[in-house]
């Protein structure tokens, strides 16, 4: 969790002081990498799951203009599916695991998953920025046109 989410915080956080306007910096851009399963149930991973759909709610809400208003800072999140990286092989999932059923089921992901490359996101990076859409979160999966994620259905609180 410090690190899937508490360094997504952190990190906000400093920059925010270095580029907000309210602190004298200039405004910019802040784009928090979370996940696909941050959005989707994922029995065998609950925690990763849990941390990604923090950083995704999260940045919504950072990414909303009553704080973009204050400090001139877009905030935006791009959630990629399994990306073709070492943390996405089997040895780096179990590092987590749950039990011997969930190494079972990863073994069986790990053979048959489609990861995305890295330039992959990185375009998706450039195209949320490019798109500017406030708080928004950008899926990027293996095969198909980048796409936001839909907002929460809940109203906003006022």
């Amino acid at each position: 969790m410090d690190i899937n989410f508490g360094a997504i915080v952190r990190g906000t956080e400093l920059a925010l002081k270095r580029m907000g306007k309210h602190n004298g910096g200039e405004g910019g851009f802040i784009v928090n990498t979370a996940s696909m399963l941050g959005a989707v149930r994922a029995p065998f991973t609950p925690m990763y799951s849990a941390t990604k759909a923090a950083v995704i709610h999260y940045t919504r809400c950072m990414g909303h203009e009553f704080n973009y208003d204050y400090s001139g800072v877009h905030m935006h999140s791009v959630c990629p599916t399994a990306v073709d990286t070492p943390l996405t092989t089997l040895e780096g999932n179990k590092k987590g695991s749950l039990n011997e059923y969930t190494d079972k089921l990863l073994e069986d992901i790990d053979d048959n998953i489609q990861r995305l490359k890295p330039r992959e996101v990185a375009e998706a990076i450039v195209q949320v920025l490019e798109d500017h859409k406030p708080g928004a979160a950008l899926v990027v999966d293996v095969g198909v046109k980048p796409y936001y994620m839909a907002p929460s259905l809940l109203t906003e609180y006022s």
